[in-house]
């Protein structure tokens, strides 16, 4: 499997009407390189597994879905999502869309080494 030149982090809570409007946006973005979506949800009581379960299904791009038995918090679900990605830059965006993955504007990460280094939309890389 080869590494995609991005990886998209979502981290979910409560999120079965949102998420999948959220992920059609990405898959339908062209980068260079490909790449991924990683799925957190962070212990949803509702059914926010059962949607991001079909959406692996359906996948247009590769997709992990990466389930929490219980809520840890958004921050903690990020780093779970950290953790799964492989791209060489990761993006973090928020599960109901307000940061559109096509406008760039979450944060952006590139892993040096053993190293990961913050880049926001403003920054000039």
């Amino acid at each position: 499997m080869t590494t995609p030149a991005l990886s998209f982090v979502i981290p979910l809570y409560r999120s079965a009407e949102t998420i999948g409007a959220v992920v059609r946006e990405i898959e339908s973005l062209a980068v260079e390189g490909g790449h991924e979506i990683i799925l957190v949800n962070d212990g949803s009581g509702d059914t926010t597994g059962d949607v991001c379960r079909a959406l692996v299904k359906n996948a247009k791009v590769p997709i992990t879905l990466v389930e929490h038995a219980r809520n840890y918090g958004e921050h903690n679900a990020v780093l779970t999502g950290w953790r799964h990605a492989r791209g060489a830059h990761v993006v973090n965006l928020d599960d109901d869309g307000p940061e559109s993955a096509g406008r760039g504007g979450a944060p952006l990460a590139t892993r040096e080494g053993n190293r990961a280094r913050r880049w926001s939309s403003a920054t000039t890389m």
